[in-house]
Order: structure tokens, then C-alpha cells, then sequence
């Protein structure tokens, strides 16, 4: 997934601004695609940072 732009209609959305010159909407439309662009690179870096094994959760210690 690292490297691909957010799914949905973001692009289509630009589109149509940029058609009906809507300054405004293009630039806050951009913003919102490259902060879900570096948010999806930043979970796939988390992704590959975790163990892929089961995790020791110690054994449970039960007093009476």
C-alpha cells in the first residue's frame, strides 16, 4: 500500500473544482489527500515495525 493515494472520490472531487474554479476547494482538498497520504505511509511503516510472532504475555501469577 506504501506509495498509493487514498482511496475515494478525492480526485474526482478536484476535478470538479478545478472545472468550476473553485480555488479555495482545490487547495483544502489537496491538503486533505496529502495528510491521508502520509498518514497511510506512517501506518504502513508501523505495520512492518510489529513483531510478526505471537507476543509473551508472561504467565498470570494468581494469589489466594
Amino acid at each position: 500500500m506504501t506509495g498509493q493515494r487514498p482511496a475515494g472520490h478525492q480526485d474526482e472531487r478536484i476535478q470538479e473544482a478545478k472545472i468550476n474554479g473553485w480555488s479555495g476547494e482545490i487547495e483544502g482538498l489537496n491538503v486533505s489527500l496529502e495528510a491521508a497520504s502520509r498518514k497511510l505511509v506512517s501506518l504502513d511503516r508501523m505495520r512492518d515495525r510489529q513483531p510478526t510472532g505471537p507476543v509473551n504475555l508472561g504467565i498470570p501469577i494468581i494469589t489466594t
